[in-house]
């Protein structure tokens, strides 16, 4: 997944690995935010690291939001043929990836210097069958 810099990773709800097992309940602060959601991962960031480009599983719901906490960071999109689009991640701030975004375009979080360290709460839902 390319998360290199984490410190830090606690998932929540259905895993992504092959067992795509309950690994726990997702704590009600967070299941408030987007309650459709049944696999939520807190990533902890080392200052001035990023995340190489990927594409999240399709093992996942169309649609992913991400809610970036402490310094801010730029997300950058990229897809062959197109130039890139990149998107700053405020403190506090949610991204909602979904349709093309989602499905066609990679992302990444590039590294870049600050003066302090970054949290990223990933939502998504597995659909579990």
């Amino acid at each position: 997944d390319g998360g290199k810099g984490r410190s830090k990773i606690l998932r929540y709800g259905h895993d992504y690995d092959q067992s795509h097992r309950w690994l726990r309940d997702i704590p009600a602060e967070l299941q408030s935010i987007w309650p459709k959601s049944n696999a939520v991962t807190v990533n902890v960031y080392l200052s001035g690291t990023g995340i190489l480009p990927h594409y999240d599983s399709r093992d996942f719901g169309d649609e992913i939001r991400i809610l970036s906490l402490g310094e801010p960071a730029t997300m950058e999109f990229t897809r062959q043929g197109y130039p890139s689009v990149q998107v700053l991640l405020s403190h506090r701030s949610m991204l909602f990836m979904q349709g093309e975004a989602r499905q066609l375009w990679r992302h990444g979080v590039l590294n870049e210097k600050r003066s302090g360290d970054r949290m990223s709460v990933v939502f998504r839902t597995f659909h579990v069958g």
